[in-house]
């Protein structure tokens, strides 16, 4: 498939290793890995393809999709997937990644490929790099992300609009995010099963305020 043709370039272990030079490069690393919010995990082809298909049966247009944001999009994986599947037609998939190195292998792969995606090296705090708030579909692998990042994404989840869907895992968006819960999902990832959480904006999104 043209997924796996892609991501034969790079081994699990390559990207993980990436990572760690990044964080420690850029100071962020921190003494137990599995509680870092950069520790590296994928989400697997078949399970973006799982995730997809229950926002089908929510409403999702298969032949106008929208937009598509992965939050932390680390060596491209869900990006590539979902430019790989044919199911739903999304005009534009973007992937948000902090670390360089990441950023840098998700390029590499995305210029080896026919996919037509983009990928951005910033902050997903950050929206004047990249406003993930106008997409219609969100997904956040956000397993070992902190409650106060949480807070600081679902902070800025309010200003998406009715009707686009947030999907995270094992941590959900805070209530004041004005999402439904659509479905709760124990589906299969890189490092074993995590809590799938599938939201939908139910509420109108808030007008954002400019600070002078």
């Amino acid at each position: 498939s043209q997924y796996k043709q892609a991501y034969e370039r790079f081994s699990y272990v390559e990207k993980s290793q990436a990572a760690k030079e990044d964080l420690k490069n850029m100071n962020l690393a921190c003494q137990n890995e599995s509680t870092s919010p950069f520790t590296y995990g994928e989400i697997p082809f078949e399970t973006v393809v799982e995730i997809l298909a229950c926002l089908g049966t929510h409403g999702l247009s298969s032949e106008d999709a929208g937009t598509f944001f992965d939050i932390g999009s680390g060596a491209g994986s869900v990006v590539i997937a979902v430019g790989s599947q044919r199911r739903f037609n999304f005009q534009q998939i973007q992937g948000i990644e902090l670390l360089p190195s990441l950023h840098s292998i998700a390029m590499q792969i995305l210029h080896t490929s026919k996919i037509r995606a983009s990928f951005v090296n910033g902050s997903i705090l950050d929206i004047s790099c990249a406003d993930w708030t106008k997409g219609n579909v969100v997904v956040c692998n956000s397993t070992c992300f902190p409650l106060t990042l949480m807070d600081d994404i679902s902070r800025l989840a309010t200003f998406m609009l009715p009707g686009s869907f947030f999907v995270c895992l094992t941590n959900e968006l805070s209530p004041s995010a004005g999402f439904s819960l659509l479905e709760e999902l124990r589906l299969e990832y890189s490092w074993g099963e995590a809590d799938t959480f599938v939201y939908v904006k139910a509420n109108p999104s808030k007008e954002i305020i400019l600070k002078s």
